[in-house]
């Protein structure tokens, strides 16, 4: 597991775009389970998310 922030912009942006292929290449095909966690602390609001795939693949690995 990694924490990515924003002021991270090009890493942060890769992960997101991943993110994003891999959810519409397996769409209602493959289970995965996600966590959400939402706290303010130090006067700001803070999300954490953590997604879990039964299986991970590059996206373009994956038959539609």
């Amino acid at each position: 597991m990694c924490s990515v922030k924003r002021n991270q912009p090009h890493l942060y942006e890769a992960i997101q775009d991943f993110f994003a292929m891999f959810q519409a290449a397996l769409a209602g095909k493959t289970p995965n389970q996600v966590c959400e966690e939402v706290s303010k602390d130090h006067g700001r609001l803070e999300v954490r998310r953590c997604y879990v795939f039964d299986a991970l693949s590059r996206p373009s690995e994956l038959s539609p």
